[in-house]
């Protein structure tokens, strides 16, 4: 078994453009969960390839493009964790003093 990670050379490799179907586009992207890619870099991924097999059909190099994913480009990035206001102040106290105010109007005036 190899320790490669998959990509889209390891999948798609050798493969004519016309050859390419919807089963090895999702097998693509499964090797690539499975493998660890986030959500995030795969959804980008997923957009560059059915970018590329976009224009390959408008240049009539294949007739039909096979990333049908639905929601498989969609991004859903995780919340970011958010202070309490408690948190904030143990902060503001630990810091060096000429840092407070800094950290103050960043966290209340929400400036990032």
């Amino acid at each position: 078994m190899s320790n490669r990670k998959a990509s889209p050379r390891h999948c798609f490799e050798g493969k004519p453009l016309s050859e390419i179907k919807e089963p090895h586009v999702r097998q693509w992207r499964k090797k690539l969960l499975d493998n660890g890619v986030s959500e995030v870099t795969l959804a980008k991924a997923y957009r560059l390839l059915k970018a590329i097999l976009s224009t390959a059909v408008d240049d009539q190099l294949i007739k039909r493009n096979p990333c049908r994913i639905k929601g498989a480009g969609q991004e859903k990035s995780p919340e970011r964790p958010v202070l309490t206001v408690a948190q904030v102040y143990r902060i503001v106290d630990v810091i060096e003093p000429r840092y407070r105010a800094l950290v103050l109007l960043g966290t209340f005036a929400s400036l990032r």
